[in-house]
C-alpha cells in the first residue's frame, strides 16, 4: 500500500501553531479499510521524533496542533530541522510535503517571537527540502540568546534610552 503526505495549510494564533495535513493512500491493497483515525504525525529530525496533537477530520484530512513555546515538558520545541511525518502504529507512513506552487507564501507564516527583555528569541520558519524528486516540508526552530546590553554608566540599555530620552524632551 503507498501513501502521499501533504501540508494544506499553515496559521497561527500567538504561540499555537495550527497545520492541516491531509493523507492520500495511493495505492490501495485488498483492505479498503484503512484506518485513517489511528493516524498520528510527529516531528522528526534524526533519531529524534515527537508526537503532534493530531486530530482526524475525516477524509484523510487532519489538524495538527504544536505550541511552539510548551511543546514538550513545556519546553520549545527542540532546535532544529524538522520533518513532518505520518505514522500508524509505530510505523512511518510518509514524509509531508508542500505545494510547490505556494512555495513563496512561506516566509510569511515564518515567525520571530522575542522574550526575556528582548535577550532571547526564538524563531519558527517553513521551507522545503533540496529534491527534484519530491521536496519534503521542513519545520526549522532555533533559539538565540545574548547578553543584556550595558552602557558606560553601568545601566541597561533601556533605562540609558530613557535617560537621553528625557534630556532631549521626547520622553
Amino acid at each position: 500500500m503507498g501513501y502521499d503526505s501533504s501540508v494544506e495549510s499553515i496559521s497561527w494564533e500567538r504561540v499555537h501553531l495550527t497545520i492541516s495535513a491531509r493523507l492520500i493512500v495511493t495505492a490501495p491493497d485488498t483492505d479498503p479499510a484503512f484506518p485513517f483515525d489511528r493516524v498520528v504525525f510527529a516531528l522528526r529530525e534524526r533519531q529524534r521524533r515527537y508526537p503532534v496533537n493530531t486530530r482526524h477530520l475525516g477524509d484523510g484530512c487532519y489538524e495538527l496542533s504544536i505550541n511552539v513555546a510548551a511543546f514538550r515538558s513545556r519546553r520549545p520545541v527542540p532546535d532544529g530541522t524538522w520533518r513532518l511525518i505520518a505514522r500508524l502504529n509505530d510505523r512511518t507512513l510518509r514524509t509531508s510535503t508542500f505545494p510547490l506552487a505556494e512555495v513563496d507564501s512561506l516566509d510569511d507564516r515564518s515567525r520571530v517571537f522575542l522574550y526575556a527583555q528582548n535577550t532571547e528569541g526564538y524563531t519558527v520558519s517553513f521551507g522545503i527540502s533540496e529534491s527534484d524528486t519530491r521536496p519534503e516540508f521542513l519545520i526549522r526552530t532555533y533559539r538565540f540568546f545574548r547578553a543584556p546590553l550595558e552602557t558606560s554608566s553601568g545601566g541597561s540599555a533601556k533605562s540609558f534610552a530613557g535617560d537621553m530620552g528625557k534630556r532631549a524632551g521626547i520622553a
